[in-house]
This record gives structure tokens, C-alpha cells and sequence, in this order.
């Protein structure tokens, strides 16, 4: 595709692999084929996309990924949460940010029962999946909000296997915390 790959992510048995290219496009790509990755997205003046990763619900996987949309060429407007097929069709919102908000980071959880993400410029939330379009915010037990470091390369939340527990790092007071 000639894009710069950006917020890369893996299937399970490491045969594919979905990406943001610098153009704000998703792309998928065979790793077991001499072939160009496939652009799933077309980002227009008012649309982006990132931060995709692969899902696997009811024996289908999908992709789970963030996409704003400008309401005009000023770049204000939200980033909800999307679901897609492999080949870019059955689009699914999930979230229904308001105003600006911005939903980024979504993580599924192992056990497809919850999606971790982020309120940008906010916190950290936690929603149940599926039936819910807006999470509540995970705490410190000082009740302070924590904020992952955002990354253009590495994914930076990680659930548990067991899907209890999530692993993220962050930055306060000039110091990174995991």
C-alpha cells in the first residue's frame, strides 16, 4: 500500500495482521501470502479511523476500531467505536459519543464481555458488551481517573487472559506508571 503502519495488531495464530496507515485508512494483510495489504476504510476530508484489532465473536472475527467524523472541515467532532467484517462491510457502531467526545483505545475483553477504551483528554472507562453505547470510568481507589499514554506504535491496553484484569502504562507527574 506504500502506508506507513501505525497501532499494528495480530490475529491469534499470527496470520494476519490489521493496521492505520498515515493516509487514517485501515488495512489488513495476509502474512502467509506475497501480497499488498488491502485498504478497508476511505478516509474522506471529514472521516479517520485507528486503532484497530482483531475480535473473534460467535466463531466470526471481526475488526474492533475508533472512527471520527468531522460534522464539518474544522476537524471537531467525535470518535465512536466500530465493529467491521474482514473485507470492510457489516460496519457496527457500538458507542454514541456526544458533543466531542472521543472514544479511543477499545480493547474487547477475552471474554467478548466487556470493551475497555478511552475518553480522550478524560480517562479510562469500562462498558459491557453488547448492550451498552457508553461506559463508566475506571478509577484509582483515590478515585482518580487514570489516562493511558497513547502510542503510535505500541498497543498500549492489555486484558488478562481470564479477562479480570487489564495492564496499561501512564504518565503523571513526570513519571510513567504501569
Amino acid at each position: 500500500s506504500g502506508e506507513k503502519p501505525q497501532d499494528i495488531a495480530f490475529n491469534l495464530d499470527q496470520s494476519m495482521a490489521v493496521f492505520t496507515g498515515t493516509d487514517h485508512n485501515i488495512y489488513i494483510v495476509n502474512l502467509n501470502e506475497d501480497e499488498s495489504p488491502v485498504k478497508l476504510t476511505n478516509e474522506t476530508n471529514n472521516e479517520w479511523y485507528g486503532d484497530p484489532e482483531f475480535i473473534d465473536i460467535e466463531g466470526s472475527t471481526l475488526i474492533l476500531y475508533w472512527q471520527r467524523i468531522h460534522e464539518s472541515n474544522n476537524n471537531i467532532g467525535v470518535k465512536d467505536i466500530f465493529t467491521m467484517d474482514l473485507d470492510g462491510k457489516n460496519v457496527k457502531q457500538i458507542t454514541n459519543a456526544q458533543n466531542i467526545e472521543k472514544f479511543i483505545f477499545p480493547r474487547m475483553s477475552p471474554d467478548r464481555a466487556k470493551i475497555l477504551y478511552a475518553l480522550e483528554g478524560d480517562g479510562l472507562y469500562i462498558m459491557n458488551y453488547p448492550g451498552e453505547t457508553e461506559g463508566v470510568a475506571v478509577t484509582k481507589v483515590d478515585g482518580q481517573k487514570i489516562m493511558p499514554v497513547t502510542s503510535q506504535y505500541f498497543r498500549n491496553i492489555r486484558w488478562s487472559y481470564d479477562s479480570q484484569k487489564a495492564i496499561l502504562w501512564s504518565f503523571e507527574n513526570s513519571s510513567y506508571f504501569i
